[in-house]
């Protein structure tokens, strides 16, 4: 009995850490991409795309590389995605700057990155993935 009660503890225990590895694993390819800009949040206060942002995209590829279209700015470069701090982070590769990213929400198809600025304002840039 006491055998049985052990074998059910041990694979409990492998079955949850393997859900915890697949979730991690699962977080990443969810934010590969072509993803839409949907709009933007701060304070609280949420507003749609205008006229000269509603084309704006965010790439990202399997081999760590990233495109990013702003208004009529375009950047591209390298990013690298840190699975403990759910963070992800965009390097330019014309002028050397990196920016960090908050992962909010990553739903099947919906992107939420938040951007905190140095003197603490956040701000969560939301986007759609683009089929």
């Amino acid at each position: 009995m006491k055998r049985n009660l052990f074998l059910v503890c041990v694979l409990t225990a492998l079955n949850c850490f393997t859900g915890m590895a697949q979730s991690s694993t699962d977080w990443k390819t969810k934010v590969l991409g072509r993803w839409k800009y949907l709009g933007v949040e701060q304070f609280g206060v949420e507003t749609e795309p205008n006229q000269a942002n509603i084309a704006n995209t965010l790439s990202l590829f399997d081999d760590l590389r990233f495109e990013k279209k702003d208004s009529t700015v375009f950047s591209s470069g390298t990013y690298i995605i840190n699975e403990t701090a759910k963070t992800l982070t965009l390097k330019d590769s014309t002028t050397g700057k990196t920016k960090l990213f908050y992962l909010k929400k990553s739903d099947p198809g919906y992107l939420i990155i938040e951007f905190q600025t140095p003197d603490l304002i956040r701000t969560r840039y939301k986007y759609e993935l683009i089929k």
